[in-house]
């Protein structure tokens, strides 16, 4: 593959891991406002903002209790369905980044090319 092409893909594939923290970030604000609802409804508006507080807790916790309270599988949709989903395409942007990247060369690997000097060395040895 030529060097343009490889370019090509890894910036694609950086594109989409910019844009997946993006999207984590903005899936994150949305579900924690439709959690801190969820919570201010069921339990007033102390435990809401003690929710806030402990906010893994509430992500957690109040799309579930949603769905088997009220039936409401929106707030569970959003949250889980969309981590899910950044996640993939997270995953593929990293995989395209990382697939697609030059060949490096490293002091230790000489692959079909021998240096000179240890040409010689070889030489002298057979001699």
């Amino acid at each position: 593959m030529n060097k343009k092409f490889r370019k090509a893909i890894r910036n694609i594939g950086s594109v989409m891991v910019g844009f997946s923290h993006l999207a984590y970030l903005g899936i994150g604000l949305i579900g924690l406002v439709l959690c801190y609802d969820i919570a201010r409804i069921l339990f007033g508006k102390f435990a809401a903002f003690l929710g806030l507080i402990f906010f893994p807790i509430t992500l957690v916790f109040a799309p579930w209790i949603a769905l088997l309270k009220w039936g409401a599988w929106k707030p569970l949709a959003v949250i889980y369905g969309g981590a899910t989903g950044v996640s993939l395409i997270m995953m593929l942007g990293n995989i395209l980044v990382e697939n697609f990247e030059e060949p490096r060369f490293n002091g230790f690997d000489y692959g079909p090319y021998i240096p000179e000097d240890q040409e010689k060395r070889e030489l002298d040895e057979r001699n």
